[in-house]
């Protein structure tokens, strides 16, 4: 089994790492309600954030390709659902691309509130991204915890994000299997009938197998409690991390609500 594909850059070796957890939650915190907050139709306000982003990413020392992977797939769903606002959303005139059956125009008011909200998404998404790259799922649950989150909401989490490996460990086997079966192209019908068969299996297969794991975790000793020997004390670089994360924050409000 993999247990690098979520976050194996999480356990590295840098001053972003080094930080306490809290403090990266907290800043992270801030960088996210910044972003959502900046108004329409202000994009200067973007520019702080993007600053700290790129400057903590420097530090975190995560590859940047890595970062932008871990965007795609998000930041490409927040973009093919607001592609159609320059056209379905009408706003002052319109550029007309067709008249007839149906009158089809590109509106770049709506085209630019389109742009403002795949630019609001990617800034708080980057801070998303560079949390989890930078933080253990362990050390976020500990700091979910330590601000007294249900216990049951925890245990939730942290099953989940067991399961998740589990799931991916399985379909990976079955994909191995297949491919080692399959001669040839196959029938477009039999791939078919064989992904439902796979769907089946694997719901299955990763039931049983979690359900293995929890006793297991369970028979260890897990209460639903992170408890730690070596928790992490609170230092300079902390509070200098949540000084400039609020800066970045301010400067954005200011950015957005000054004339």
């Amino acid at each position: 089994m993999r247990h690098d594909f979520i976050d194996h850059h999480s356990h590295g070796e840098s001053p972003v790492h080094r930080l306490h957890p809290t403090a990266k939650v907290l800043a992270a915190a801030v960088f996210l309600a910044a972003a959502v907050g900046v108004p329409y139709p202000r994009f200067l306000p973007f520019l702080p954030l993007a600053a700290l982003g790129l400057l903590a990413a420097l530090l975190c020392r995560v590859p940047l390709p890595h970062l932008a992977r871990k965007m795609v797939w998000p930041l490409g769903l927040t973009a093919a659902t607001v592609c159609l606002m320059p056209v379905l959303r009408p706003a002052g005139d319109g550029l007309v691309l067709l008249e007839s059956p149906v009158r089809l125009a590109v509106y770049p008011e709506s085209a630019r509130l389109a742009l403002h909200v795949v630019a609001r998404a990617a800034v708080a998404l980057a801070g998303a991204v560079l949390l989890v790259a930078a933080t253990p799922f362990r050390d976020l649950l500990r700091v979910l915890e330590s601000w007294h989150t249900p216990g049951l909401l925890l245990r939730i989490l942290a099953v989940f994000y067991r399961y998740l490996f589990i799931l991916v460990d399985e379909a990976e086997q079955m994909e191995l299997a297949v491919s080692a079966r399959l001669v040839g192209p196959a029938p477009r019908l039999r791939l078919l009938r064989m992904a439902g068969n796979m769907a089946g299996t694997l719901f299955l297969r990763s039931l049983e197998r979690g359900e293995t794991v929890y006793q297991a975790m369970c028979a260890r000793g897990f209460d639903g409690r992170f408890p730690t020997l070596d928790a992490p004390r609170w230092r300079a670089p902390d509070a200098a991390t949540l000084a400039l994360a609020a800066a970045a924050g301010i400067l954005t409000v200011l950015l957005a609500v000054l004339p």
